[in-house]
């Protein structure tokens, strides 16, 4: 459709990248075929990921996201990444982490499509802890998972008990018996009445 003489294109810009492909999305079908299948999740899946968060563009930087699939240093990282930011930047090492990223979210929304592309833009880590699986753990291994018995490590010091440790607040009103007392019910007040 063109435009009807109002200026624009009456046919939303989603249904026509669906129907003709993104600029780039051929010189990479290859590759994301290869690592979806890798990882267990569907072909359409990394497309519309890829689509949502660079429209195939490599080399797309944004706030500490990184490459085609716009992924965090730190979230490749933990996926096991241990170059630079700048590799990232390759569509081969950008695809090897996001991807393996992605397939947890999609794990974790229950096999949503929808729910996995929700769960990579705001990240699944404690969705995955909620129906106990490993939100870094390799697609396939036992810790990943549905109701493995993944278990949050233990960060404490082992001569530290969490009973010792209270938050500012709680100390305040522990000195302050008063604290939350109204003004009128205050021991200081109460010979007044």
């Amino acid at each position: 459709m063109g435009s009807a003489g109002w200026g624009f294109d009456a046919q939303p810009r989603a249904r026509r990248f669906a129907r003709d492909g993104a600029p780039g999305q051929g010189a990479y079908s290859d590759m994301v075929a290869r690592h979806a299948a890798a990882n267990g999740i569907p072909v359409s899946l990394v497309h519309r990921v890829i689509m949502r968060e660079s429209r195939y563009n490599p080399r797309a930087v944004s706030k500490g996201n990184y490459g085609m699939m716009q992924i965090r240093l730190g979230t490749a990282r933990a996926m096991g990444y241990s170059g630079s930011a700048a590799g990232l930047l390759d569509p081969e090492t950008n695809m090897t982490y996001a991807v393996k990223y992605l397939a947890g979210a999609y794990k974790a929304a229950g096999g949503s499509e929808s729910g996995a592309v929700a769960n990579y833009a705001r990240g699944y880590y404690a969705q995955a802890k909620r129906r106990g699986m490993s939100p870094y753990e390799a697609p396939g291994s036992d810790a990943f998972a549905m109701g493995s018995n993944w278990q949050q490590p233990n960060w404490q010091a082992s001569n530290w008990q969490e009973s010792n440790w209270q938050r500012p607040a709680r100390r305040a009103r522990a000195r302050h018996a008063d604290f939350d007392t109204p003004p009128w019910m205050r021991s200081d007040r109460r010979e007044m009445f």
